[in-house]
């Protein structure tokens, strides 16, 4: 009974999420603010992380250290 009822709500949620996705996209000005926001993050990730050796090196230990948290050491 609970597969059938969690089965029931994830299609609605479903629903909602592309109705809301739709009417997002349908504003004429979002859809650019949100491509512009997406691409003036993508630059500051890369001038903060990418562009120094120091920060490289930096971001690779954190991402090695997240990944040995999850997965634990092999």
């Amino acid at each position: 009974m609970k597969l059938v009822t969690l089965s029931i709500l994830r299609a609605a949620s479903e629903y909602d999420i592309d109705f809301l996705y739709q009417a997002i996209d349908r504003l004429p000005l979002i859809p650019g603010v949100l491509e512009l926001v997406g691409i003036g993050y993508t630059g500051w990730f890369v001038y903060k992380n990418l562009i120094y050796k120091p920060d490289r090196e930096a971001l690779v230990e954190t991402i090695k250290g997240t990944y040995k948290d999850i997965i634990g050491s092999s």
